[in-house]
């Protein structure tokens, strides 16, 4: 909760801030550790405690382009577009996605 609170601190007012920290007590106290027993259930029967939520609420659910709102492997470039050509942006976007690929499954990526 105290990295979440330093992250948003620079971005609201100290009255706004104060509200945020109160909030994120109240979560803490209280919704977070209903949440945490419930996520230990699922992992009695799940395997993955997300990908079921993902499939059901994300993908299935959802009606906004997958691609970009949901997929972080495959993002093409917002606001700068290094070539017009769609074959070449979409080989370079391949060609990311495979070298990202590549580092998770050598597992060469640290958590931040």
């Amino acid at each position: 909760m105290q990295r979440y609170l330093e992250s948003v601190q620079p971005l609201t007012d100290d009255q706004q801030f104060k509200r945020m920290s109160a909030l994120a007590k109240d979560f803490e106290l209280n919704l977070a550790p209903r949440l945490q027993r419930y996520l230990k259930v699922k992992s009695w029967w799940s395997s993955n405690y997300v990908s079921d939520w993902w499939e059901e609420y994300i993908y299935l659910r959802g009606r906004s382009p997958i691609m970009v709102n949901s997929n972080y492997y495959a993002m093409d470039f917002l606001y700068v577009t290094p070539t017009p050509v769609q074959a070449a942006r979409a080989a370079n976007a391949v060609y990311a996605l495979l070298m990202y690929r590549r580092l998770l499954t050598r597992e060469e990526i640290t958590p931040s």
